[in-house]
């Protein structure tokens, strides 16, 4: 029993040393390719075919206008894309050593508004071995900001695997928008100088005759020297008229009190009339009290009782 054990013991290391071996044979073969440099696609130069710029109308379903374009060759004419139909792009890339389609990262229209100075660039999407743009005017009407007039039409492509990039001007397009517009307002125009307000107020009433604000004077009078005429019959006795230090006090914050009427009535607000008026009413009471309490005891000789 004790061979047996020691014999599966020295199968098993030999299983396990030569299970090593392979694992580090492979990783040697890893290491040596992972020292071989990766090759590189090759860069390819390109070429623009199949050039057709066509008009589509909503209404009738078919194709109203086409222009197909060799290299390098503009449009015959402006096309006029009205405002229910769709400007048509198409186009082809190609290998220029082969005549091979190929495809492309990057493949834009773009439509140059050369007196507005105004550009708007859409994607060309991919149709089979061609490249496809369905520009629909109604519906495409707000990225132009409703712009109409002429457009330069260009076509863009470029990929980090060509070795040229094509910028193509195909010619000039007119697009009507619905309720277009030919030119666009100034966006920095809401910043400019504004005109200046000038609030005109109304005129004054004319002034009445001289006679009638004198009849008014005189009427806003009369109830003053209805007074003095009565204090005269009634006998009125000024030389009892208090001359204390505290009853000349309580007289001038009375005066300070109707005063301030008057400035209220001119030119002050309720909060500030409010805070003068707390002084001078608190004078006026602490020194009418001290008045009228020095003439009551003069009258009675007596104290007043509280």
């Amino acid at each position: 029993m004790a061979i047996s054990q020691r014999v599966l013991v020295w199968l098993g290391c030999a299983v396990l040393l030569a299970i090593s071996v392979e694992c580090g044979q492979a990783t040697s073969k890893d290491a040596g390719k992972a020292k071989e440099p990766a090759k590189l696609a090759q860069k390819i130069k390109i070429s623009l075919t199949d050039v057709e710029v066509s008009v589509y109308d909503n209404d009738a379903g078919k194709v109203s206008s086409v222009q197909k374009l060799a290299s390098n060759v503009k449009l015959s004419s402006a096309l006029d894309i009205g405002e229910n139909q769709k400007l048509i792009v198409k186009f082809t890339v190609r290998n220029a050593a082969d005549n091979q389609a190929v495809k492309s990262d990057q493949a834009f229209i773009r439509l140059t508004h050369p007196k507005a100075d105004r550009e708007v660039v859409l994607i060309a999407e991919q149709d089979g071995d061609a490249y496809k743009l369905e520009l629909d005017i109604p519906k495409r009407a707000v990225d132009f900001h409703r712009l109409s007039g002429s457009y330069e039409l260009r076509v863009d492509i470029g990929d980090v695997n060509f070795l040229n990039a094509i910028s193509s001007h195909l010619g000039t397009v007119k697009l009507n928008f619905p309720n277009g517009v030919t030119e666009l307002a100034d966006p920095l125009a809401r910043f400019a100088v504004k005109p200046e307000i000038k609030h005109t107020f109304r005129e004054p009433e004319k002034r009445p005759p001289a006679t009638v604000s004198s009849a008014f004077s005189l009427a806003v009078l009369a109830p003053f020297v209805l007074l003095a005429l009565l204090w005269a019959r009634l006998g009125v006795n000024f030389s009892n008229f208090d001359l204390h230090p505290t009853s000349l006090v309580f007289y001038g914050a009375l005066g300070g009190i109707f005063y301030l009427y008057y400035l209220f009535w001119v030119s002050l607000n309720m909060f500030t009339t409010l805070k003068y008026l707390t002084v001078l009413g608190t004078v006026a009471f602490f020194s009418g009290n001290a008045m009228f309490a020095r003439r009551h005891r003069k009258r009675t000789g007596k104290e007043i009782k509280e």
